[in-house]
């Protein structure tokens, strides 16, 4: 996790890897900008909770950036929403294991 700590938020435009960099940008406590086409991500991301879900336009995603970057309250309070509710999923890999066996 230590790679996002000099970040603020964390930025997710691909919709071909599921959703690990999301989650280990919410273990780190950054909001997380992703598109609305985006599959795993969208598992985690909660618009304007724990970050945005965008359409996957220049100005759409333009917007929120600058969004953030004026508003670092905003930025912090979503990436600590984000790390609240991925404890609340209790996500370990005995629960995945286990989950995908049964």
């Amino acid at each position: 996790m230590q790679r996002f700590r000099p970040v603020d938020i964390a930025l997710r435009c691909s919709a071909r890897v599921h959703g690990y960099i999301t989650l280990e940008a919410g273990l780190s406590r950054k909001a997380v900008l992703t598109l609305s086409d985006s599959a795993g991500p969208l598992e985690f991301v909660k618009d304007q909770v724990n970050g945005f879900v965008m359409p996957p336009e220049p100005d759409a995603i333009a917007q929120k950036i600058d969004l953030m970057f004026e508003n670092k309250r905003l930025a912090q309070a979503m990436g600590s929403r984000g790390f609240e509710m991925l404890g609340e999923l209790d996500l370990t890999w005995n629960k995945v294991v286990n989950k995908l066996l049964s």
